[in-house]
C-alpha cells in the first residue's frame, strides 16, 4: 500500500505517523500471505523473516522516495509494479539455487501486494 493521493499532511511526523500505521497493515496482510507461498521454498521461519525484510526494504522508500504523480491510481499501477518485481528478486535471492523455480517468489509478491494494495484503497476510499 503506498501513500495517499494528495492528502499529504502539513508536518513531517503527521506523515510518519501516517506511514507507520499503513506499514504495520502491510505487514499484517502480506507477510502471512508471502510466508504461505515460500514456505516450501524458504522453510516456515525463513520465509517470515524474509517476507518482513521485503516490506522493511521496499515500504519506507514507495512512501518517501517514490514520487507520486496524477492520476493517483496510475501512481499505484506502476508503484507497485515495482515493488512486485523488487521483492520478487528479494525473495528469488533467498532461495537456494538448489531449490528450482522462483516462480514461487514472484508469486508470493504478486498475491501478498495486491490484496494489501486492493484493502489499503479500500480504507482510502471509503
Amino acid at each position: 500500500m503506498g501513500g495517499s493521493s494528495s492528502r499529504w499532511p502539513h508536518s513531517w511526523w503527521a506523515r510518519v505517523s501516517e506511514w507507520s500505521h499503513a506499514f504495520v497493515l502491510t505487514v499484517l496482510i502480506e507477510v502471512p500471505i508471502a510466508a504461505l507461498i515460500l514456505r516450501g521454498a524458504l522453510g516456515g521461519g525463513r520465509a517470515v523473516a524474509v517476507a518482513v525484510g521485503a516490506q522493511v526494504l521496499t515500504h519506507p522508500l514507495l512512501w518517501f522516495v517514490v514520487p507520486q504523480f496524477s492520476p493517483y491510481l496510475a501512481w499505484v499501477a506502476c508503484a507497485e509494479t515495482g515493488v512486485v518485481l523488487a521483492e520478487s528478486a528479494w525473495y528469488a535471492a533467498w532461495m537456494r539455487s538448489e531449490e528450482g523455480s522462483r516462480w514461487p517468489a514472484f508469486v508470493a509478491s504478486l498475491t501478498a501486494n495486491l490484496v494489501s494494495t486492493l484493502v489499503g484503497l479500500a480504507l482510502l476510499f471509503a
